[in-house]
């Protein structure tokens, strides 16, 4: 089951909204350190990069209001 929220179901600003970075940025992080925080096992319903990346953005972008 993935836990992220699906990213094609909100709109550009939704996105910038919660997490502070455009689509694009996103993408662009999970390339770029996806593979460095990418679960080795799925064990223990472990999450994955992109679910990592969206919930540190939220929550910096929490903090930062």
């Amino acid at each position: 089951m993935d836990r992220a929220p699906n990213l094609n179901d909100l709109t550009e600003m939704e996105i910038i909204q919660r997490y502070r970075f455009d689509m694009n940025g996103i993408l662009y992080l999970e390339q770029l350190i996806g593979n460095g925080i990418t679960p080795k096992l799925n064990r223990n319903n472990a999450i994955s990069a992109r679910q990592k990346i969206l919930i540190t953005l939220s929550n910096w972008a929490y903090t930062i209001k």
